[in-house]
């Protein structure tokens, strides 16, 4: 098992990095022991290359769902004003 901070030299991202993704998705699969987190490196190898592209222009939604544009997030914001 990898602590966060080996895992954030792995992969190039930092420990900050990591700790939003387990907050928002989209980052690998984690395991909470008590208030350590760790992960499996199987996991890290999956995530990152689920996450393998092969040119600038590939889109994100073919990996990661559908994206959020402005205007869902602005009639969000109205449904819930209303």
């Amino acid at each position: 098992m990898l602590r966060t901070e080996h895992v954030a030299r792995i992969t190039g991202l930092s420990a900050s990095t990591l700790t939003k993704l387990r907050l928002t998705g989209g980052g690998p699969h984690y395991i909470k022991l008590g208030r350590t987190v760790v992960y499996d490196p199987a996991d890290i190898e999956a995530w990152l290359s689920a996450n393998r592209r092969s040119s600038t222009s590939a889109s994100l939604r073919d990996h990661s769902g559908p994206p959020h544009s402005d205007a869902n997030r602005k009639a969000g914001r109205s449904a819930e004003r209303s």
